[in-house]
């Protein structure tokens, strides 16, 4: 028999993982690359670690679907050629880079276990 305060915990737990999740997809949307100024802005940094750690927190580190999402705390884009500043490639492959984070992080509160 299943305790119900584990059920009522797991509930919690799945809940906040989701308000976590949807908190970064609303600092992703809003973070413009236009005022970037490097090619690693700490904001960048911030995302990609908060990213991370709330996948982590979901899913469990080292799980299997930690695995499947854990390219959505990838932001950054590494150039070729080692230019601090942020020029019209940098800035666009970060916005591409961003549209593919959050279009992982969109699906995944579909993955973790129901919440009701």
């Amino acid at each position: 028999m299943e305790n119900p305060l584990s059920a009522s915990h797991a509930v919690v737990n799945v809940r906040r993982a989701i308000v976590r999740l949807q908190k970064i997809i609303g600092e992703l949307e809003a973070f413009d690359t236009a005022t970037m100024t490097t090619i690693h802005p700490p904001e960048i940094s911030g995302l990609q670690s908060a990213i991370k750690a709330a996948l982590a927190r979901a899913f469990g580190p080292d799980t299997p679907e930690y695995r499947t999402f854990k390219d959505a705390g990838t932001i950054h884009w590494l150039p070729t050629i080692r230019n601090r500043e942020a020029d019209t490639e940098s800035k666009q492959r970060t916005a591409e880079n961003i549209a593919h984070s959050l279009a992982t992080l969109r699906v995944c509160p579909g993955s973790l276990p129901d919440a009701a």
